[in-house]
C-alpha cells in the first residue's frame, strides 16, 4: 500500500540523516579531541580520572539524546545529503573544525601564559590540575556539546528534540 511505502521512505530518510549527523559529530569530536590531547601530552600534562569519566558520561548522554530522534509524520519536500562524503558534509565538518581549532588554539596560548615555567611535567606521573589542563578540558567539552547541538538535524527532516 502507499502508506507502507511512505513509511519506508520516512524511516529511510531518518536513518540517512541520523547516520550523516553521527559521522559529522564523531569526525569533529575526534579531530578536536586529538588536538587537545596532543597539547596536553606535549606539555607533559594528563587528564585526571574524574575528567575522563565525566567526558565519557557526557558524550554517552549526548549520543543517547541524538539517537532518540524520530522522523516527521509527513514526508518533507527537502532532501537530505545523499552521502557522508558529499561536498556539503565535508565543508560543514571542515568549517566547524576550523572554528573550534582556532578557539582552542587561542585559549591554549592564553592558558600557557598562566602556567608555571619550571613545573616538573611527566605525562605518566600523578595527575596535577593546572590552568592548561582545566582550559583544555572545559573547551573540549564545550566543543563537544556545541557539536551535538549544531549538527542535530531537526526540521524539515526530523522531529525536534
Amino acid at each position: 500500500s502507499i502508506g507502507a511505502g511512505l513509511q519506508v521512505l520516512q524511516q529511510g530518510r531518518a536513518t540517512l540523516v541520523t547516520t550523516i549527523q553521527m559521522f559529522k559529530i564523531l569526525a569533529l569530536n575526534c579531530l578536536i579531541t586529538a588536538y587537545g590531547l596532543s597539547v596536553l601530552y606535549l606539555d607533559g600534562i594528563k587528564n585526571g580520572d574524574t575528567q575522563v569519566t565525566m567526558s565519557a558520561i557526557m558524550n554517552a548522554l549526548c549520543f543517547l539524546f541524538v539517537s532518540r530522534a524520530k522522523p516527521l509524520k509527513t514526508l518533507s519536500a527537502a532532501r537530505p545529503p545523499t552521502s557522508v562524503l558529499s561536498a556539503y558534509v565535508l565543508a560543514s565538518v571542515a568549517g566547524q573544525f576550523a572554528c573550534q581549532l582556532a578557539a582552542l588554539m587561542a585559549l591554549v596560548a592564553e592558558a600557557a601564559t598562566h602556567e608555571p615555567a619550571h613545573r616538573e611535567r611527566d605525562p605518566e606521573g600523578k595527575f596535577e590540575p593546572g590552568v592548561l589542563n582545566t582550559v583544555v578540558f572545559l573547551v573540549l567539552h564545550l566543543a563537544q556539546v556545541s557539536t551535538f547541538t549544531v549538527n542535530y538535524t531537526g526540521h524539515p527532516l526530523m522531529e525536534s528534540l
